[in-house]
């Protein structure tokens, strides 16, 4: 380079970089820096479209849940209202049967209505039970008591920035 000066330049125009050994080094160490920060930036790309998809299929798994408890809790009421017919109505007459003196082999036994309900879905975002969300059966808008989850559609749960 003292014997030629315009070498560097001429190398660039001829896409050459001349480099003693120490500044190869740093080159190849900058070059092998920057395919690490590609790599980096691809791999947050595709974990970012990961999340989305997981979290479009959670909030479609928890509105499928929602149709299961709302079916099972109008199963129950369905229940219920047949068993408060069968026995305000049916068994009632039924049972006259022992009371007037027919032989019957065994006496029919009470049915029960239930009384419990599905159980509601809960997202526990960790240990804090401020973060700990109950949905709703109505399908409302509810937050928790941080104020920082909100039901935007049913059963559609989103942290909102803070």
């Amino acid at each position: 380079m003292e014997q030629d000066p315009a070498l560097i330049e001429e190398g660039v125009n001829q896409r050459v970089i001349v480099a003693s050994p120490t500044t190869l080094i740093a080159l190849l160490r900058a070059v092998a820096y920057g395919w690490r920060q590609e790599t980096i930036a691809r791999n947050a790309q595709q974990i970012s479209a990961l999340g989305k998809d997981l979290h479009d299929r959670l909030r479609t798994l928890a509105s499928h849940f929602d149709a299961v408890g709302k079916g099972l809790d109008k199963a129950v009421e369905s229940y219920n209202k047949a068993v408060g017919s069968l026995e305000g109505r049916v068994m009632v007459s039924a049972r006259k049967f022992s009371e007037l003196g027919a032989p019957v082999v065994d006496d029919i036994a009470e049915l029960e209505p239930i009384d419990t309900t599905a159980r509601t879905l809960q997202l526990d975002w960790g240990d804090d039970p401020a973060r700990t969300v109950t949905l709703p059966s109505s399908g409302h808008k509810a937050a928790n008591s941080a104020g920082n989850i909100r039901i935007l559609e049913v059963r559609y749960l989103r942290r909102d920035a803070t």
